[in-house]
């Protein structure tokens, strides 16, 4: 590794040459107040209110728990709705996982391996899949999700959904709903204004409870709008506690702090994975993002090794999510992937005994 550390000066932001990363961008920073965009965000707000809650059977005797965001990507939804799997079935209750599979083409309902292919099954169910396995916690997706639902439920009695707030015609057992602690409801804006899936008030509306996402060595939390719905809150910490090299061998904080890393991300609001590196001391000497859920281009890889190059890389910082995408490639310098931990506070009623906040949502269909 080389001696002399991270860059002193602030990382060099490098972005993919790709309309959909610029999109993403603009949604997730807002555009500018133009009364245009103003009014097309609360034309957006009014239609999406409808489809916020999405059709689903719900099989009879299964209790299904819906995890959603309230921003078009980089919540921390995925983590949280692993962690209640999670915690679920260490206290003993049978649980089977249901992923969206975002970007891939699964071509029938399918039980996800660690080693599946990340076009198949997509990015989050392969986390997923990783961290729920050693447990005992079958992860599914399928074409629809009425089918991996449905194929859930023949092997456990709870299931969680990554991605679903609410269901209709039949409301969900229960709902959450997740929040960066920081910047809880993102730009502010439904698109072509910002990244909100829709207004506050419908989003809040429809969940049980309401989990805040927490660097334990960041700031304390945003105050949440006071005309919301009243619900109970709880905080899921998301902690970076190292990395792991291609060979699978744990890399410290310390050790980061002292290489010459530079960070490369596929996710939605990438700019929390670098402010979480701030915190704990590491500062890449540069930052190549791409969409969220992306994948590399020719363009890119030729880029990347360049960069790696110009930068003198010791490695590059990939996430849980982003590391299937990018394995197969020469990219100029290893991928250390951050060893992310998560850990969901206990609500003061656990969500499965306390009583459903949401209404019913039939006055909501169109």
């Amino acid at each position: 590794m080389s001696s002399d550390g991270p860059s002193p000066v602030a990382t060099v932001q490098l972005d993919a040459h790709s309309a959909s990363a610029w999109c993403a961008a603009r949604l997730e920073q807002g555009s500018p107040s133009l009364s245009w965009r103003s009014a097309a965000a609360r034309a957006y707000a009014a239609v999406i209110r409808s489809h916020l809650a999405r059709p689903l059977v719900l099989p009879l005797a299964a209790r299904v728990l819906g995890v959603g965001s309230a921003t078009l990507g980089g919540a921390g939804k995925t983590p949280v709705a692993v962690q209640l799997a999670a915690d679920l079935r260490t206290r003993g209750d049978p649980v089977a996982f249901v992923g969206h599979a975002y970007r891939a083409h699964p071509q029938f309902a399918r039980m996800v391996s660690p080693d599946d292919d990340v076009r198949d099954v997509g990015d989050d169910a392969l986390v997923a899949a990783n961290a729920l396995h050693p447990l005992g916690v079958p992860v599914w997706v399928a074409p629809s999700r009425n089918e991996a639902v449905a194929a859930a439920a023949r092997h456990a009695r709870t299931i969680v959904v990554d991605g679903l707030l609410q269901a209709r015609p039949t409301p969900l057992f229960r709902s959450l709903l997740v929040l960066d602690a920081r910047a809880p409801f993102g730009s502010g804006s439904c698109p072509p204004a910002g990244d909100l899936r829709g207004a506050p008030q419908d989003l809040v509306s429809l969940c049980d409870e309401i989990v805040l996402v927490r660097d334990p060595l960041g700031p304390p939390p945003a105050a949440l709008p006071a005309h919301l719905p009243s619900r109970p809150a709880r905080s899921a910490w998301i902690d970076i506690v190292g990395a792991l090299d291609p060979q699978g061998t744990p890399m410290s904080v310390e050790n980061l702090r002292s290489a010459r890393v530079g960070l490369l991300t596929l996710v939605g609001r990438a700019h929390r994975v670098l402010a979480s590196l701030a915190h704990r001391g590491i500062v890449p000497a540069c930052h190549w993002t791409g969409p969220d859920h992306g994948s590399l281009g020719l363009r890119d890889r030729f880029s990347l090794r360049s960069i790696s190059a110009r930068f003198r890389l010791d490695g590059w910082l990939v996430t849980p999510k982003c590391r299937p995408h990018l394995s197969p490639w020469d990219l100029g310098a290893p991928l250390w992937t951050l060893d992310v931990r998560a850990r969901l506070d206990p609500s003061p009623q656990a969500v499965l005994e306390s009583g459903p906040c949401a209404p019913h949502v039939f006055s909501l269909s169109c």
